[in-house]
C-alpha cells in the first residue's frame, strides 16, 4: 500500500479475513476485490478453501469493494 496500489484481489485463504483486510485497505484508501467461485477444495472431510458462491455476494459486499 505504500508503494500507490490501489485495490487488491484476495482469494485463497485470505478471503477467511476479508472483514479485517476490509479495515486496513479503506484506512489506505485501497479496494478489495474477489472473484465469486465455485469451492475447488472438497473432500470427504468438508470444504478446505475459500470461496464465494455468487448467490451470497450480499454477504460479502460489506468488506469486498469489487466482485
Amino acid at each position: 500500500m505504500k508503494l500507490g496500489v490501489t485495490d487488491i484481489k484476495i482469494g485463497g485463504w485470505l478471503g477467511f479475513y476479508a472483514k479485517y483486510l476490509s479495515k486496513i485497505a479503506k484506512k489506505n484508501n485501497t479496494l478489495l476485490r474477489a472473484c465469486p467461485d465455485f469451492c475447488s477444495g472438497y473432500d470427504e472431510v468438508g470444504f478446505k478453501t475459500f470461496f464465494i458462491r455468487p448467490e451470497d455476494i450480499d454477504t460479502y459486499a460489506n468488506y469486498i469493494d469489487t466482485f
